[in-house]
């Protein structure tokens, strides 16, 4: 299925539906082919995409991308994909000196879905490769081609393509996570952490908690989640405060101390740091979706 994207004509496609009779949790938000060259002007930052949350996994099929992601970059090359979300602190253009990039795409939305993908985002680094014959390529594929062929007339289409995409990725990836020796550790970190996020915690108990020195347990965290155990507790942290901004009625306060932030002034100067908007400017925007 995939080499018929291959150097095909690039087309966008959007989920926009008229009508919602019930809530639905997860769906489709876009879903497309392109192939950016040099002189394009593709530069995109996860901080500058508005405050609606979603999902984006992004397989090259040919040429090169650059990520960059927690201060890392990363290069990506044909049967790599990203898997990132908005807001996020990424950014991904052309890689330098690459001539072209030609990757597929889905993006996901809804709250059970972001649930979902927060899942996904920390059985692996940001970047993955997938073989052709991969479960999610092949559910992206049949994604784009539902698309394309003017299939996808209702969102309740739209949420079961969402939902096979995300199970699709779960069977991929949650063998290459069991081969890894440290993800039953980093499960039982990522538990320790949202078990305790009212708590102050730090690096030095989440080591205690894992069995090892904090250099030890700060070297293979990284190894195996891409990211800081700091960063890691952090991004735990803004998002659960988006989870309630979203879903609840409570102070910006109330939610810093329910989030482990013990001074709000400091918590809202970390949220707009790495989402770009105060808590509250984020809730009333998202009133506006």
């Amino acid at each position: 299925m995939l080499s018929e994207w291959k150097g095909a004509k690039p087309g966008g496609y959007n989920s926009i539906f008229s009508q919602r009779t019930i809530q639905l949790h997860s769906m489709i938000t876009n879903c497309g082919h392109e192939i950016r060259r040099v002189g394009d002007d593709y530069d995109l930052h996860g901080l500058k995409r508005g405050n609606s949350e979603f999902g984006i996994w992004q397989y090259t099929l040919a040429g090169e991308g650059l990520l960059e992601f927690e201060g890392q970059r990363f290069t990506l090359k044909s049967g790599e994909a990203m898997i990132v979300h908005i807001p996020q602190d990424h950014r991904y253009s052309l890689a330098p000196g690459a001539q072209s990039w030609e990757f597929i795409y889905v993006s996901i939305h809804g709250s059970e879905a972001m649930q979902l993908w927060r899942e996904l985002e920390q059985l692996k680094s940001p970047i993955v490769h997938f073989d052709e014959s991969a479960n999610c390529v092949q559910a992206a594929c049949e994604i784009l081609s539902q698309y394309r062929d003017g299939k996808v007339k209702t969102p309740f289409t739209s949420s079961a393509l969402a939902y096979k995409m995300l199970m699709a990725l779960f069977e991929d990836m949650a063998p290459l996570a069991s081969r890894n020796e440290n993800w039953q550790m980093v499960r039982k970190i990522s538990d320790f952490c949202l078990a305790r996020l009212q708590q102050d915690l730090s690096v030095d108990d989440m080591a205690v908690a894992a069995g090892y020195s904090k250099f030890h347990f700060s070297r293979i965290f990284r190894q195996s989640c891409g990211v800081s155990p700091a960063a890691f507790l952090r991004d735990l942290r803004l998002r659960s405060a988006i989870r309630l901004l979203q879903t609840e009625a409570l102070t910006v306060k109330e939610i810093a101390g329910k989030c482990g932030f013990e001074d709000e002034s400091y918590f809202c100067k970390v949220f707009k740091k790495f989402h770009g908007s105060s808590p509250e400017a984020f809730r009333r925007a998202g009133k506006g979706h």
